[in-house]
């Protein structure tokens, strides 16, 4: 195989249940012809079926137990404090450190959680987890200069677009109008400068994210839900954008590149919301977290500005700048953190379990762990977790009566690997990922279950999917094969034996053979490598600044509240 060269094509959320949908009416051409020529597979996500999990899990080809990251956050060591994460969270080797470190050049494009950008062997523009334009997000550095020259407008997520209109948002006749145009806007963006990049200078690998597929469908999933109903849609639908005009830019690019294989992966599908789960509602009521009155918390906090009060100035400021801000916008003059920050918010002398995030991540409070931890470890540690996983089973949700949560892991039987003490010590998986887990929204006492269009006016109506998508084709692959399954772990060797490089020794994934023609693999069996050095993660936290940014956009995703 002389100088095999692949495209690694990301759809964020890109589920077959659209696609075969609008394949079968037409639409989508490229998408259907990839299929027809190469295999298909349903692909299994991590769990839980999450961004923040699954890239680096695809990029490492190895389980969060590896990387211990299952949400945009993680515990700050020695506090209840959450901090955001970023590819520098991320242990190596990672996809494009194989292939440069065998003489593959690589072009990486907005691959969630790869900021900070890597000293790769060719180019790389880093994903959402980048801060903002004021970063250094490319590899070589002078590349911003060149990408924000040729795209002044560029954005790295619809948080920067959008920001200044949330206000106007929220009180307009359609609060997500705005938003359409501003997806569209962002996927527009993201196919015009994966064009650029790939169009600048050679590569032998290249990787490229869309994500517009993810944010259409989050707020937008009811356009699909109309036209199964066999209903009109807007005209300018992300939904359909997201797919429609993907498709047609993997025309111009197989048209462009004949010689190359394929890839079109997604890190998770989709689907409808139905509910929310108020979790912490859950946890408090049934005693499992003592939650501070809003009295109890402000006491503490002036309590803590009277006892350190030159330490209390930086922060004061801060709240006072943000303060004004949010006046300005229209907002509480408070921001969260005053109130909800968890060292105010919780009694964690009477607190045994707290939730994280929107995925169900449960850790309990145990001694020697967190910083005020009550539960002995070892067997009373089993106790309590059985007890919880008990108790969350038993819930039913009174619309229909029907049981809402599907299973309850502890971390063991899904992770294994160094990082395993950071993960969630329960995972909660609600039926079908159709309830979301909300934290920090209580309703009437008992009530634990609401539609999300009640609680606020610019509302989700999709949420994640375990099954996501692979397709391959192009030179070596098989034609017109359906594969029972993949899983997310095997897309990096995948790819590896593509590229006709060994694999690395410590990938918990597979080739997956069977994607491959009988000959070509007669001819390429599967070469075991040795260990690649393992590469420390390229630790950069953010500024303050940085953080209150990254919150920021995570909100607006919907992603916090």
């Amino acid at each position: 195989m002389a100088d095999p060269r692949l495209i690694l094509l990301g759809l964020d959320g890109a589920t077959f249940t659209v696609i075969d949908f609008l394949v079968a009416r037409g639409r989508l051409p490229q998408l259907a012809g990839l299929m027809r020529e190469g295999v298909r597979a349903p692909l299994a996500s991590t769990v839980p079926p999450h961004s923040a999990a699954a890239w680096p899990s695809l990029v490492t080809g190895r389980n969060p137990g590896h990387h211990g990251l299952y949400e945009f956050y993680r515990r700050r060591a020695g506090s209840y404090r959450l901090e955001p994460i970023n590819g520098g969270c991320v242990p190596g080797p990672k996809l494009w450190q194989l292939a440069g470190a065998a003489g593959k050049r690589v072009c990486v494009f907005n691959v969630p959680i790869s900021y900070p950008p890597e000293d790769v062997k060719g180019v790389m523009v880093s994903g959402l987890d980048t801060p903002g334009r004021e970063s250094e997000f490319t590899h070589p550095a002078g590349l911003k200069r060149e990408l924000l020259a040729r795209f002044p407008g560029y954005a790295i997520e619809i948080d920067e677009v959008v920001r200044a209109l949330e206000h106007r948002e929220r009180s307009a006749a359609d609060p997500r109008a705005a938003r359409r145009a501003m997806l569209l806007q962002q996927l527009e963006q993201e196919l015009a400068v994966a064009d650029f990049l790939l169009e600048r200078e050679p590569w032998d690998l290249a990787f490229l994210v869309v994500t517009a597929p993810d944010r259409a469908q989050h707020l937008f999933w009811d356009d699909f839900e109309r036209l199964q109903r066999g209903e009109t849609v807007a005209a300018d639908s992300p939904l359909l954008a997201a797919y429609e005009r993907a498709d047609a830019a993997l025309g111009r690019w197989r048209a462009r590149y004949p010689d190359r294989a394929w890839l079109v992966v997604s890190d998770h599908g989709f689907g409808p919301l139905t509910k929310e789960f108020y979790l912490e509602q859950f946890l408090a009521e049934q005693g499992w977290l003592r939650l501070r009155t809003r009295a109890e918390r402000a006491g503490r906090l002036v309590g803590a500005a009277l006892r350190r009060p030159w330490r209390a100035l930086g922060p004061l400021g801060a709240l006072l700048r943000q303060s004004a801000g949010r006046l300005t916008r229209g907002e509480a003059a408070l921001p969260a953190w005053v109130l909800e920050d968890p060292e105010r918010a919780v009694d964690w002398s009477r607190t045994r379990a707290y939730a994280v995030g929107d995925t169900g991540a449960i850790f309990l409070n145990v001694a020697g762990r967190e910083p005020q931890g009550i539960i002995p470890p070892g067997r009373e540690y089993e106790r309590v977790r059985e007890e919880l996983a008990a108790a969350l089973m038993a819930l039913r949700d009174p619309g229909d009566g029907r049981t809402v949560v599907e299973r309850v892991y502890r971390r063991e039987e899904l992770y294994s690997g160094a990082q395993l003490q950071a993960l969630p010590d329960l995972h909660v998986c609600l039926r079908e990922y159709a309830y979301r887990v909300v934290l920090r929204h209580h309703g009437e006492k008992g009530c634990y279950f609401g539609r999300p269009e009640a609680r606020k006016a610019l509302y989700d109506t999709g949420s994640h999917r375990r099954e996501g998508i692979f397709l391959a084709a192009g030179p070596g692959f098989a034609r017109g094969r359906q594969l029972p399954a993949a899983n997310l772990l095997d897309v990096l060797p995948t790819v590896l034996h593509a590229l006709g490089l060994p694999l690395e020794a410590s990938l918990e994934g597979r080739v997956l053979a069977e994607a491959f023609a009988p000959e070509f693999m007669a001819a390429h069996p599967v070469s075991p490598g040795g260990r690649a050095p393992a590469t420390a993660p390229a630790a950069r936290g953010y500024s303050e600044e940085e953080e209150r940014k990254l919150a920021e956009r995570l909100k607006q995703l919907g992603y916090l509240d």
